[in-house]
């Protein structure tokens, strides 16, 4: 099954593949590529998620390998661009690992490398929490901690959750399960690693590792700024994106690991 997508901006730029995060859609991202109308932004709905519901969510893994087939169906051997949030970020770095060659350059924000503290804690709270995802007021209460300001991105156009209980279990269990610090040695693609100054801790510290550990990788961190940072400051988010994807230099208020 080939994975729902929409597609936006102009078919002769440069490709870009933006990746949500859980609970969200591709819709997450049209204001971001609203601003990038020069890209040709190709935006799925990830396993268990919009319009991709009826694919279930059962790796990481096979996300990536999801994306890669979608990939390959639209652009052939062309490699393209990619951008990832959460889980979209988790998926972006499976993809680099696993099919480095359809990719030219990564955007991937808030995730960590692994050794997450307190994970079977995490599995049981998203376990307890998962059926709260048919409530709307729990829904729209993500949708302000990633600090999008559109209630509606976390429901379908008939009012019900992108995404339902169960894939909400394995998106919780994913992420708190989620190791690849033995692994991202080997992935050369450049890559611009980002998280908000207000980030969870570990992800935070990750920076540094993503940044000495893995090849081409320049990790910064965004002053002010939560998980969701897209929806705090769209128009930073977009431009540091095309700043990355042009290789030129990056927006003045990321800070560089370190500095």
């Amino acid at each position: 099954m080939t994975l729902h997508y929409i597609s936006r901006g102009n078919p002769e730029g440069l490709p870009v593949v933006f990746l949500h995060g859980g609970s969200f859609t591709g819709r997450m991202w049209l204001d971001i590529v609203d601003r990038m109308p020069e890209f040709y932004s190709i935006i799925p709905d990830l396993p268990g998620h919009g319009g991709s519901a009826n694919r279930p969510l059962v790796s990481l893994e096979q996300a990536a390998d999801d994306v890669a087939d979608l990939i390959t169906s639209l652009f052939n051997d062309r490699p393209i661009y990619l951008v990832g949030l959460s889980l979209g970020g988790y998926t972006s770095l499976q993809l680099l690992i696993r099919h480095p060659e359809r990719i030219k350059r990564a955007v991937v924000s808030g995730v960590h490398a692994g050794g997450m503290p307190h994970a079977r804690l995490m599995i049981l709270a998203t376990t307890l929490s998962s059926p709260l995802m048919r409530l709307r007021w729990f829904r729209e209460k993500m949708v302000k901690m990633m600090g999008l300001d559109d209630y509606s991105l976390v429901s379908d156009k008939n009012g019900r959750p992108n995404a339902n209980p169960k894939t909400m279990r394995a998106v919780g269990r994913l992420a708190a399960e989620y190791d690849v610090r033995e692994r991202i040695s080997a992935i050369t693609t450049p890559t611009l690693l980002l998280a908000g100054a207000k980030e969870h801790p570990i992800i935070l510290k990750d920076l540094a590792l993503f940044q000495n550990d893995m090849q081409n990788c320049q990790a910064m961190q965004v002053p002010d700024m939560g998980h969701g940072w897209c929806g705090e400051d769209p128009e930073l988010f977009a431009n540091t994106v095309r700043a990355w994807l042009n290789e030129q230099v990056l927006p003045d208020p990321l800070e560089s690991i370190g500095r």
